[in-house]
């Protein structure tokens, strides 16, 4: 007797260690950042993951209080390290091949008011808007955090933090240039020189020559971290007038678009300036 029934495609995906092309396609969306809404290099294309719960405050109020040597970067993951990720932590080839069959063919198209565009090819990084890229990348980051151990870290109270994690944004934190470079060799594989650069908090000008590979990191005197700005002074009167001057003109918008509005009730207002305005103004108040 012949078994007729139709089999689950994650079934057929799983046994035969590839996925339909549907699977490997994400629809990008464009998210305005800032500047001028004409300019196409001011919107981000991004394929939404809803993540609630999940906020920048935790990592903004440690990196406030800490850090003496700084390295960020925010890259792609490079794939043909995540699979050697993968084996390291045990992972069985058969299910790394299933994996990796949703990257054979990975694209993506533009979706604007309605209209698509052609698809095109992706070819690094994990896919955004995949329920299974938050697993791998946390995979992936953990590698990073272990081979970060080790490093004596800054002190915060009775611990000792030698990085701060949050989505693909990295900090690496050292009281001495020699126990940076060590974590920076550590994490070789994953590093980029492009989208690196280190920065030593101290009132006076410091050199730091750190290496990615057979390159030299930029040294900065100030760099932006979950969208704050943070200054090698350890000040941060930039980013409370640079906060100060966002709110204002989100205020001069909501006072044009809703405050002087008749035909909005009271609660409406108090409702959308609570859900503008405050979040805008707030973002760094650790009180």
């Amino acid at each position: 007797m012949v078994d007729t029934t139709p089999q689950c495609p994650r079934s057929i995906a799983w046994t035969s260690g590839a996925v339909p092309l549907d699977w490997q396609t994400g629809v990008v969306v464009p998210l305005f950042k800032k500047g001028d809404q004409r300019v196409c290099s001011n919107y981000r294309g991004i394929t939404l993951l809803s993540l609630p719960g999940h906020g920048t405050v935790d990592q903004l109020y440690t990196l406030c209080r800490i850090f003496e040597g700084a390295w960020e970067f925010a890259q792609p993951i490079p794939r043909g390290v995540l699979w050697g990720v993968l084996r390291e932590y045990g992972v069985s080839d058969p299910l790394i091949r299933a994996v990796r069959s949703l990257y054979d063919r990975c694209q993506s198209l533009v979706r604007i008011a309605g209209n698509k565009s052609d698809l095109f090819p992706v070819r690094v990084g994990l896919r955004q808007g995949c329920p299974l890229s938050p697993i791998l990348f946390i995979i992936f980051m953990d590698r990073i955090s272990r081979r970060s151990q080790g490093v004596e870290g800054v002190r915060f109270g009775d611990l000792r933090i030698g990085s701060l994690l949050f989505v693909d944004d990295v900090v690496l934190m050292a009281s001495s240039d020699r126990d940076l470079q060590l974590s920076l060799d550590r994490g070789r594989d994953e590093n980029q020189h492009s989208k690196s650069e280190s920065m030593v908090l101290n009132w006076k000008r410091v050199e730091c020559t750190l290496w990615v590979g057979d390159e030299i990191l930029p040294q900065v005197e100030e760099f932006k971290y979950l969208g704050v700005l943070f200054t090698s002074e350890g000040r941060l009167e930039q980013e409370i007038d640079r906060r100060i001057g966002a709110v204002s003109a989100v205020m001069r918008t909501l006072h044009g678009s809703v405050v002087v509005k008749r035909e909005l009730s009271r609660k409406a207002k108090l409702s959308i300036y609570q859900s503008i305005f405050i979040p805008a103004l707030m973002v760094m108040s650790f009180g």
